[in-house]
């Protein structure tokens, strides 16, 4: 289990009547607290032995790393498109502070974009759709490495939903 602090600092501006650009950035994480446990268990049959490797409470450490993020829309009447670029920043760490049973978690500099639209269909229903992708931060498994390794999945996706105003205030 592993507590940490995410703060994010970022600035908006309203350009024209039309457009608009923002643009955040994540700090890398601030670990609060975090312990982990280990079990690891082993027998050789020529000649019989087994081995036992068993820690508790062991320090752990989870890094989120930083964050950038550029993004700018356009309003035109009853229309809303929007566009963002994201980069997340390479990171390594060991996740145990023990030499026994750690494994060093690499993360590598990643881009990831997404665009969408807001239509407005009357004073109470807009639709809103978007595409997105989500790149993997972790490189490629080498498939000759017989070790555990995370498993790299690049995904494009999209989003879509409906909203119902029952009030002007919103």
């Amino acid at each position: 289990t592993n507590n940490s602090l995410v703060y994010i600092l970022g600035i908006y501006r309203q350009l024209n009547k039309n457009w608009s650009l923002g643009f955040s950035y994540r700090f890398p994480s601030i670990e609060i607290s975090g312990k982990g446990d280990f079990y690891s268990s082993s027998i050789t049959t020529t000649p019989f032995d087994s081995r036992v490797d068993r820690l508790s409470e062991i320090k752990s450490e989870t890094k989120i790393p930083g964050f950038y993020r550029l993004g700018t829309a356009y309003r035109d009447g009853s229309r809303v498109f929007s566009f963002e670029i994201t980069y997340s920043e390479p990171i390594q760490y060991f996740d145990l502070e023990s030499t026994i049973g750690r494994s060093l978690i690499r993360h590598q500099g990643t881009i990831n974009v997404s665009a969408g639209m807001e239509l407005k269909l009357r004073k109470w229903l807009k639709w809103r759709f978007g595409l997105f992708s989500n790149n993997s931060t972790v490189k490629e498994p080498q498939i000759n490495l017989a070790v555990q390794q995370p498993a790299k999945v690049n995904m494009w996706g999209f989003s879509s939903n409906i909203g119902l105003y029952s009030s002007d205030n919103i």
